[in-house]
């Protein structure tokens, strides 16, 4: 039933933004769009401000973390979906989570042939992040359940292993994304495999738990 209402009110956002974006961009149309010329100036305009829209929410949001995720969806998917043609992209393509850390996640696939240290860093400091930067997570689904994520470190400035916020992070999102309620992932890194398990609540998630096992991968001495 929760997560009924959580998908309705969702839907709704988006229903209401995608109209107020749609009717704007029909009078932005019809008012500007040159019929002498056949110079759409209204498409063009109203992409032009879609994309500066989307760009504003999604900083903002990002520095100061004030907006909920159910504005941020009105607004980016709804509202510049409706009233553009291609600016909601950049904000459905990926998600960004704080788990105690910055994390982008970006859902690809085949991303064992992404190069992380370079197109990670493209992203770490491009806009909005810039010099702060945030970690990134390249994320490809194999099943239901099962995800495997490869992390590029914001402070390591290189492709890690294995990130415990960035996994959490990637199934959290996964579950944001997931047209069904779920509860748990099975994680798959070059480090190992981890189980992420959680509970949905209204405006986000609790009891959250990273399982894994612990094994000893190095044994050093220091003589004094």
């Amino acid at each position: 039933m929760f997560f009924y209402i959580r998908w309705m009110k969702q839907f709704l956002l988006v229903f209401i933004g995608g109209g107020i974006g749609s009717s704007l961009r029909y009078l932005m149309g019809f008012y500007l769009n040159s019929h002498k010329t056949g110079i759409p100036f209204g498409t063009f305009t109203a992409n032009i401000l879609g994309s500066l829209i989307i760009g504003i929410v999604l900083g903002y949001s990002y520095k100061n973390n004030l907006l909920s995720n159910n504005t941020i969806l009105f607004i980016a998917t709804g509202f510049c979906g409706g009233f553009t043609t291609f600016s909601s992209f950049a904000y459905e393509n990926h998600l960004f989570l704080n788990t105690g850390s910055p994390h982008h996640i970006t859902f690809r696939k085949a991303i064992d042939t992404i190069d992380v240290a370079v197109d990670g860093r493209k992203i770490r400091y491009g806009a909005p992040y810039f010099e702060e930067g945030t970690n990134v997570n390249f994320v490809e689904q194999i099943n239901e359940n099962n995800f495997e994520v490869r992390t590029y470190e914001r402070g390591v400035e290189n492709e890690t292993l294995s990130c415990g916020t960035g996994v959490t992070a990637s199934a959290l999102a996964a579950s944001t994304l997931s047209a069904k309620s779920m509860s748990s992932f099975d994680i798959h890194t070059y480090g190992g495999n981890l189980k992420v398990r959680f509970s949905q609540i209204e405006n986000g998630f609790k009891d959250i738990y990273l399982e894994g096992p612990a094994i000893k991968v190095f044994d050093g001495r220091i003589e004094i």
